[in-house]
């Protein structure tokens, strides 16, 4: 088989796609890179939690107000990042194999369908 640019580039496209697969989907004791995501996506959350709460209280909000639009602002393009690979590598496993329906089956799974809901306010007017 002759080695074009369609199989150079479906052959790095696959590896990109499988590892970011890897460091999303795979059980947390798969490597330390994947035990580092799960970590700071959950101290994210935690963050975003705390921030929430601080929000709520009038003095604090108005003092720090450009601090919290800046950290809403940068854990939502984390976040959306973060939904929009895996949307892109769920065909990796094969209960989502297929490149459209896959994809689709997994954005209206109750994981998938949770992100996209706690993303919504953020990018509604």
């Amino acid at each position: 088989m002759a080695d074009t640019a369609a199989n150079r580039q479906g052959g790095w496209y696959d590896k990109i796609q499988g590892d970011i697969y890897t460091l999303l989907e795979s059980p947390a004791g798969t490597n330390k890179v994947r035990k580092a995501v799960i970590f700071f996506i959950a101290s994210l959350i935690l963050l975003n939690v705390v921030v929430v709460i601080l929000e709520t209280v009038n003095s604090v909000y108005l003092e720090y107000t450009a601090f919290f639009h800046v950290f809403d602002l940068v854990t939502v393009i984390v976040f959306s990042i973060e939904y929009i690979l895996r949307i892109w590598c769920c065909v990796r496993n094969p209960q989502y194999s297929d490149p459209v329906q896959g994809r689709i089956r997994y954005a209206l799974s109750p994981y998938a369908l949770t992100d996209a809901i706690a993303l919504t306010p953020f990018y509604l007017p």
